[in-house]
């Protein structure tokens, strides 16, 4: 290169650096593409929904089940379809969608549940469903929400409160809660 004339290595220093920006291109391109179709194929959507499952379960401590999973790789969320959480009771939960929205930068997701149906049941002042949700009581930060934002749409829940022998029954029906922050009204 010592011998070329400064026009020849500016001329192969551009070429150099255009191949470099195809060759970025034509990576970004076939992994947009590439993950795209690897996120809508119907194996990973069955991986995903069985993945799904497993961590409710743990995070519930009931059995979970989903029938189907996506993800959106442009809005970094997380889809799943016909969620159910069921126990020895019968079907504690089901919800048409979950949707879980993340943030680039982290931090906990806004959630967004379509067409919940819910049982909860108090008895003696205790949770008698969902034994995995103890961890929160157990960390001793029992304020602290998994996610930042709520959003229910068309829900209905029936509320049990037991106490000794008396029973008490709350149903709610055609539930809309859309929250900014739940943070601020907890501390």
């Amino acid at each position: 290169m010592e011998n070329e004339t400064p026009a020849k290595q500016k001329r192969a220093k551009w070429s150099k650096t255009k191949r470099r920006v195809v060759v970025y291109l034509s990576i970004l391109t076939f992994v947009l593409v590439g993950g795209n179709s690897l996120f809508r194929g119907e194996g990973f959507k069955g991986w995903l929904a069985d993945l799904s499952q497993a961590q409710l379960e743990v995070i519930l401590g009931e059995d979970v089940r989903v029938t189907s999973a996506e993800i959106h790789a442009l809005d970094l969320s997380l889809e799943l379809i016909g969620v159910e959480v069921v126990s020895d009771n019968g079907v504690l939960f089901r919800a048409e969608t979950i949707r879980a929205n993340s943030s680039i930068i982290g931090g906990k997701p806004e959630m967004e549940f379509v067409r919940p149906v819910g049982e909860i049941w108090i008895v003696d002042g205790v949770l008698r469903d969902f034994p995995g949700l103890g961890w929160a009581a157990a960390s001793g930060d029992s304020k602290e929400l998994p996610f930042k934002e709520l959003t229910i749409i068309d829900g209905e829940f029936e509320i049990v409160i037991v106490q000794g022998a008396a029973e008490h029954r709350l149903h709610l029906s055609g539930v809309n809660i859309q929250t900014d922050d739940l943070w601020g009204g907890l501390g």
